[in-house]
Parts: structure tokens; sequence; C-alpha cells
């Protein structure tokens, strides 16, 4: 999903964006590549770097898993009071090393 919303992301950009450490992107890349969902090529900002960019074939699966990711979030958060979900989104933000999006309410 990061992919899609960085087109032309460096492999230290999507690093930042994400959470993920640099060993552990490099090696999903390196998988997602070899599936035919993304690619990797030479930046067009910076010709020392690659840049990472989804395929057709990785932007439609997106499409198709995207219903059934959001269904499996609104089980996990069903249990919690509507008002406290913002909260809890804010907090598992902050455990996993990312920044708020905004805070909660």
């Amino acid at each position: 999903m990061t992919v899609v919303q960085n087109p032309e992301a460096s492999q230290a950009e999507l690093v930042q964006l994400t959470g993920i450490d640099k060993n552990t992107l490099t090696q999903m890349i390196s998988r997602l590549t070899l599936r035919g969902l993304v690619e990797r090529h030479q930046s067009k900002r910076d010709a020392r770097t690659n840049a990472i960019s989804a395929t057709l074939a990785g932007v439609k699966l997106l499409e198709q898993v995207l219903p059934k990711v959001r269904l499996v979030g609104d089980q996990i958060l069903a249990p919690l009071p509507p008002e406290l979900r913002p909260v809890f989104r804010h907090c598992l933000r902050l455990i996993i090393g990312l920044p708020p999006e905004r805070e909660p309410r």
C-alpha cells in the first residue's frame, strides 16, 4: 500500500514511511519484485538510488485485498467503544515507531 501511495519512493523513504527495518524491507521488495507486484528502477530524482513502483498487477492485487483488510480491521476494533478507537490507533502507531497521523479525540 505504501508503494502505491508513494510512487517512485526510494527504499530509504519506504523505511521511514513504514517503520520496517532496512533489511526486512529489502527482502520484502525482492519477493514482491519476483512476484511481479513491484519494480525497482533508477530514480528520476537521484540517479544513485533505486525507486520502487507498484506494477499494474500489484495495484490490482491491492484493490482486491483492501476490502478484506478493512473488514479485519473493523473486527479487531469492534470490542472497543467507538470513542476509544482513534486513541487505540494512535497508540499502535507510537508502539511501532511511526508518527501519529493526527491527534486522537
